[in-house]
């Protein structure tokens, strides 16, 4: 198993990125915020991996932190979640939002995602509930549901990942409502205050 790769970037796509490491290039799968996040080729970096090993051949899922190869690993372990759809979760919404998410039992929120019924979601909450009590999250975060369109909206306008996703950690929990929640971000982004 591979647990993280470190190297140069060679090559960088949108959905994955090759990682050269002692002579070695590495195709590793990235979701959204990870290939955001990742610098551009030639600079150095370091990626955590889950070591995905099919009949065609060995698949790598590549994040840039830690913690969130750590939530994609907890998903794995619910039937008929594989590594594919945990990276596109976490990828999407983060670790922060995710176990907001399952903490506070919206389901119907992670039921919108590609491979996630209701039922699964379902599961997913119930079976991780008390699992993701041990994660060491950080700050605990309110999740919002409005925030993947807020996410999206932000993201066509051209604002990079990082940014969008700190802004919404550094939003006050007292604003509700996309759209101001939408607002509260682009001030924040843009260097005003809240």
């Amino acid at each position: 198993m591979i647990y993280s790769l470190s190297g140069t970037i060679v090559a960088k796509k949108e959905t994955w990125a090759v990682i050269e490491a002692n002579g070695i290039g590495f195709r590793v799968s990235l979701a959204g915020r990870d290939s955001a996040t990742l610098p551009l080729v030639g600079a150095t970096a370091r990626v955590f991996c889950i070591t995905a090993v099919k009949k065609d051949g060995i698949e790598l899922y590549g994040f840039t932190e830690e913690r969130d190869l750590e939530m994609c690993e907890l998903l794995m372990t619910i039937g008929g979640v594989g590594p594919k759809t945990a990276q596109g979760i976490v990828g999407t919404v983060g670790t922060d939002t995710l176990v907001a998410a399952i903490e506070q039992k919206k389901s119907a929120a992670l039921a919108e995602f590609p491979g996630i019924g209701k039922k699964k979601a379902d599961r997913i909450v119930l079976e991780l509930h008390d699992k993701i009590k041990k994660m060491d999250v950080g700050e605990s975060v309110e999740f919002h549901e409005g925030d993947k369109d807020i996410k999206a909206a932000l993201k066509h306008l051209g604002y990079r990942q990082r940014d969008i996703d700190e802004a919404l950690k550094a939003m006050s929990s007292e604003t509700r409502g996309t759209e101001d929640r939408l607002k509260a971000a682009l001030k924040l982004i843009s260097g005003h205050k809240q």
